[in-house]
């Protein structure tokens, strides 16, 4: 936690927030005695040679944050005035205030300097690495100004200097901190294992987007990968969704030595316009340390609308499609005006899901439909298709049994629309009974179980394997898409799979 005094001093140089997105640096366990305060030391030679101590502090920070820059330790004797640089123990850390970002990662490092220690020791690192001042952002802090318990408040005040540092932060050493003889060296220097994300996008077409990634720190376990469609991660018009890169692959169990590192979504159907998209995949680093795009991204995905055959079933109202679950993203694929016309329109799709059961040993799970019921063929459905567990009622097996039979539920809700704000889900027609029970899958689409993640309001459509089998099995066997084979049995699984797609 950062010191008080550390947040007071943040708060004179106008960082308002307590938090920062940023990591701090690892840092060694100490004994309880500290070095003193740097006693200022201005340039009094020419000695254009990179010092020990500011070599490695620079090593340390640009491993700890590869997303800053070097922008040098040393500098002519020929160039300007007094400065530490001629003597090589300054450096110039390359952060840009107005990247907010890089503005968290420089206000971390600096507050981290700035802490009071377990020992009680105030600005305990800066005076550890020999630190004689900072400046960043129009403000200067010396640790000669006030070497006391107020140190990280009293030591800052306005930089009025010609180069306000708002694209650097300049650091400079006293002389033992630029020699490495302060206590950060003494001790054990720590080390930064830790490493980045790892993994491919292996690609992106009109079916799925799917890839893998592992974090090599935590091999075994499973991390998240976000995927951004439109544009790079910061790109203010790209759709980012979070997605679990946890399905096993057998492939990755060989290579690897671990299985379950594996993601596949559903191709967006809004992006089914013709055009091409970038999709850009990114590794989340379990440490919460820098993440990493995957090799082969961004790929690119080009496809043309294709209509599912069927009738098209108006959804009446925006209510209705929240109520039903529906993505504009994941769901609703824009046609032309005329191929919309051509399709043939049938009844409204119903302000509501209506999902029922018998109170017998049937586990079978039914939508009432119009005037029939239709057999929902799987739990994989049952969650791509958004419905909630809760949802579902509980009807005498008469009931049940009084309702014709109807199609059984497609795989993956399928919407079109037109120019105009209208949307309909594509269908089969639910006015013609079809004979017997259900028989299995339902007819059209490509499928996929769906979880809440991503930005607020975005669903991810998560498609599912082939041929049964729940992520809840047997270690080391890859996770499948359920079979329907009871309510019971599944459920505890299943609810860990899918949340209602937050609005």
């Amino acid at each position: 936690m950062v010191g008080r005094g550390a947040l007071l001093g943040l708060a004179l140089l106008g960082l308002t927030s307590l938090a920062t997105a940023a990591p701090k640096p690892p840092t060694p366990s100490f004994p309880a005695a500290c070095d003193p305060f740097a006693s200022y030391a201005a340039q009094s030679t020419c000695d254009p040679t990179a010092k020990p101590g500011a070599v490695s502090f620079r090593d340390f920070i640009l491993k700890t944050y590869p997303s800053t820059s070097n922008l040098g330790i040393t500098r002519a004797c020929s160039s300007g005035g007094t400065s530490e640089h001629k003597e090589g123990r300054a450096w110039d850390w390359g952060v840009n205030y107005y990247n907010a970002a890089q503005r968290d990662i420089a206000d971390t490092v600096i507050g981290w300097l700035l802490e009071t220690d377990n020992h009680g020791n105030a600005c305990a690192l800066a005076r550890r690495t020999g630190m004689m001042y900072f400046i960043w952002n129009k403000q200067i802090w010396a640790s000669y100004r006030a070497p006391n318990s107020t140190c990280a408040t009293a030591g800052w005040k306005a930089y009025t200097g010609s180069n306000p540092h708002t694209d650097h932060v300049h650091f400079s050493w006293a002389w033992a901190g630029a020699k490495a003889q302060t206590s950060w060296w003494t001790s054990a220097l720590p080390v930064v294992t830790n490493e980045k994300p790892a993994g491919y996008l292996d690609g992106a077409d009109c079916t799925r987007v799917w890839g893998w990634s592992r974090d090599p720190d935590a091999p075994k376990s499973s991390i998240d990968v976000h995927l951004y469609f439109g544009g790079p991660a910061g790109n203010a018009s790209a759709e980012g969704v979070v997605v679990k890169a946890n399905q096993s692959r057998d492939d990755l169990c060989s290579a690897l030595g671990s299985c379950p590192h594996g993601f596949e979504v559903a191709s967006p159907l809004s992006l089914h316009d013709g055009q091409p998209h970038a999709v850009h995949a990114y590794g989340i680093d379990s440490a919460g340390g820098p993440n990493a795009q995957l090799q082969q991204s961004p790929a690119t995905m080009q496809c043309a609308p294709v209509v599912p055959t069927g009738v098209k079933r108006h959804v009446t109202d925006p209510t209705s499609f929240d109520a039903w679950g529906f993505s504009h993203f994941w769901d609703v694929m824009p046609i032309g005006d005329q191929a919309l016309g051509s399709i043939a329109q049938g009844g409204d799709v119903p302000p509501a899901p209506l999902l029922v059961r018998a109170d017998d040993d049937n586990p079978s799970v039914w939508l009432i439909d119009a005037e029939v019921k239709r057999h929902v063929p799987s739990a994989a459905v049952f969650d791509t298709w958004g419905f909630e567990w809760s949802s579902i009622v509980t009807w005498s097996a008469a009931d049940v049994a009084a309702f014709p039979v109807g199609p059984p539920l497609r795989e993956r809700p399928v919407l079109v629309r037109g120019t105009g704000p209208a949307v309909y889900l594509m269908d089969d027609d639910v006015g013609m009974p079809s004979p017997g029970g259900p028989t299995g899958w339902g007819s059209g689409g490509t499928g996929g179980a769906s979880s809440s993640g991503g930005n607020p309001g975005q669903s991810t459509r998560v498609l599912p394997e082939e041929n049964g089998g729940c992520a809840c099995g047997a270690a080391g066997r890859a996770p499948r898409s359920p079979l329907w084979v009871g309510l019971v049995g599944l459920g505890a699984c299943l609810l860990v799979r899918r949340r209602r797609p937050a609005r």
